[in-house]
């Protein structure tokens, strides 16, 4: 199983959990997340004991939208790296994470 910065994965039977795990930031996407739930998805959809993905977040929010403060920081590559993610962004939704 991978380690993950900004977000817990967790098998319980075959429910797999992707938990936000930014609570202090009420889960604000930043540039970590946003690569941790790419790799997140397709680590517990390959997994064959999984059989539903729920995801939530820790604390009092799911998610607020983007990490504000980090698009604000040039040090951090500010807008231009937002940006660019955004364009390239892709979960990496399985038919079974999009199932109705």
């Amino acid at each position: 199983m991978t380690s993950y910065q900004t977000l817990k994965l967790e098998r319980v039977g075959p429910v797999g959990w992707i938990v936000n795990a930014r609570p202090e930031a009420l889960n604000a996407m930043n540039a970590t997340m946003r690569d941790e739930l790419a790799d997140a998805w397709l680590e517990l959809d390959r997994d064959p004991a999984v059989r539903v993905i729920v995801h939530t977040g820790e604390g009092r929010a799911f998610q607020t939208g983007a990490d504000v403060k980090e698009v604000a920081n040039p040090e951090s590559g500010g807008m231009q790296r937002y940006q660019d993610d955004l364009l390239g962004f892709n979960l990496h939704f399985t038919p079974r994470g999009t199932r109705t």
